[in-house]
């Protein structure tokens, strides 16, 4: 309480001491949230990078699909060869032209083989649409995670600061963070891409705003990267 009469409260931060005594002083929240709003700012993507991207990535992801499609063709045909092969050895045994210790060790082929391309026709199925909704999640973490964390309530928070990283380590009341290793390439691209974007600034003109669209287009390994 002030002299004058007004109440300020302060939150600090401070060591459980679980793992035994902690000489760590307390820090205070205030500078925690700015340590880590500034870790926020340093995987940020502009909102119109990250708006191209999305449209990129749908537009590449239909173009792959050809290919994938091309690839799950092939390892059909190839399974149901595998399965008549299973169905004709069946017969020969029924027949008897093979013995049972031939049919055993042809049958423990076959079964192994037809297993193996049923997990090639699942992983080719799933491995793209998986990579393209990993990458839109991360895209918009990068974008929205700052403005997410300054409004956010403080459960919402913990939730981005777990994101962001791991082995968080607070010492001499500076925060060191992990970054998981899907943000150090969005670390090493952000201020590239902002300060690639203030050539074509402002960007509420919308020649500008398209001719940067277009450079995005020529550059699209920021996103392969």
């Amino acid at each position: 309480r002030n002299k004058n009469g007004n109440v300020h409260f302060y939150t600090y931060y401070h060591c459980t001491k679980r793992k035994g005594p902690c000489s760590q002083k307390c820090a205070e929240v205030k500078n925690l949230e700015k340590q880590i709003t500034g870790l926020l700012e340093g995987v940020k993507i502009p909102r119109e990078f990250y708006e191209w991207s999305v449209v990129w990535l749908k537009v590449e992801n239909a173009r792959e699909s050809v290919d994938r499609n091309t690839i799950l063709g092939s390892q059909q045909k190839a399974y149901e060869a595998t399965v008549k092969k299973i169905d004709r050895l069946v017969d020969l045994r029924i027949s008897g032209t093979i013995s049972e210790d031939e049919f055993g060790k042809k049958k423990d082929e076959l079964t192994k083989e037809k297993a193996n391309l049923q997990e090639l026709l699942k992983t080719t199925d799933q491995r793209i649409d998986k990579w393209l909704t990993t990458i839109d999640q991360l895209l918009t973490f990068a974008a929205s995670a700052e403005e997410n964390y300054a409004t956010g309530t403080l459960s919402g928070k913990r939730v981005i600061l777990s994101a962001l990283g791991s082995n968080l380590l607070l010492k001499d009341k500076k925060l060191n963070v992990d970054l998981t290793k899907s943000l150090l390439p969005l670390q090493k691209v952000a201020t590239s891409i902002q300060a690639h974007m203030k050539q074509f600034e402002p960007l509420t003109n919308p020649m500008n705003k398209k001719a940067l669209e277009d450079s995005f287009a020529k550059s699209p390994n920021w996103l392969r990267d």
